[in-house]
């Protein structure tokens, strides 16, 4: 079991910042109404600089706030810790962290992520159906 701050650390030796594909926090504490059911993150570039977006699930409405990658695990750490139970994160690993009622932290499931494919584009283009 480790405490937030060697979490936090150990994500940034096993986890290249730069390669985060995506993020889920899901699975609440407290499943309330008008509390945030999840928050995913993938990452966008923003005037030409690379940034990750954290959507927060509130009911039906969908919060956004920008982050830069440098702070984007301690803010990960942080939503997982005030609301949530478990993290998956993929970049060039995949991995889970899962905290309990004692907020401690576990990491589980680490392994090699092949797959990194992500489309990094703000306004990117909507693949429908017909044209």
């Amino acid at each position: 079991m480790l405490n937030t701050k060697e979490v936090i650390n150990e994500l940034k030796n096993i986890i290249d910042t730069d390669n985060i594909s995506a993020v889920t926090i899901s699975n609440p504490i407290k499943k309330t109404e008008g509390m945030t059911a999840k928050v995913k993150a993938k990452p966008v570039i923003v005037k030409g600089e690379l940034m990750y977006q954290l959507s927060s699930f509130v009911g039906d409405k969908v919060y956004h706030k920008n982050v830069m990658p440098k702070e984007i695990i301690e803010r990960i750490i942080a939503v997982e810790e005030n609301n949530f139970k478990q993290c998956e994160i993929k970049a060039n690993i995949s991995c889970t962290v899962l905290m309990n009622k004692k907020r401690q932290f576990t990491v589980t499931g680490v392994k090699e992520n092949m797959d990194n494919s992500v489309n990094t584009q703000h306004d990117h283009v909507k693949n429908y159906i017909l044209a």
